[in-house]
């Protein structure tokens, strides 16, 4: 049985991102993204490397194109692999703090209307 890859859109799910850096293109496949953000009107791909790729596209477009069985998007600034959630714990005003497998500019703070959805994602793989 094939593991369903389609994204928001209906459509299959993106494999790999080009990043445009200088006068070079090199690609990021979609299985090594560990999470996305954004910091400021920057958007950011780190991979389980920890290397950090700038992406020319919004946390919007990158939502759309990505797996919903394998991203969610947390809070505003960060969608995440599931892959990378190490744990949850309970923070303040019934919000949880997300720990992924690596650092993060900022902490992984789910809000509240997003805990209940996210906790059964994660448990529903």
């Amino acid at each position: 049985m094939e593991k369903d890859t389609t994204n928001t859109l209906g459509n299959k799910a993106q494999i790999s991102f080009s990043i445009r850096q200088a006068d070079k293109i090199y690609f990021v496949l979609v299985e090594n993204i560990a999470f996305a953000c954004s910091k400021g009107k920057t958007v950011y791909l780190v991979d389980f490397n920890g290397n950090k790729h700038i992406i020319a596209k919004t946390l919007e477009t990158l939502e759309g194109l990505l797996s919903e069985q394998q991203f969610y998007r947390i809070n505003r600034q960060m969608l995440v692999n599931r892959k990378a959630i190490k744990d949850v714990e309970t923070y303040t005003n019934q919000r949880i703090l997300v720990h992924l497998t690596l650092l993060t500019f900022e902490e992984a703070i789910v809000p509240r209307v997003k805990v209940k959805p996210l906790l059964s994602w994660i448990e529903k793989g």
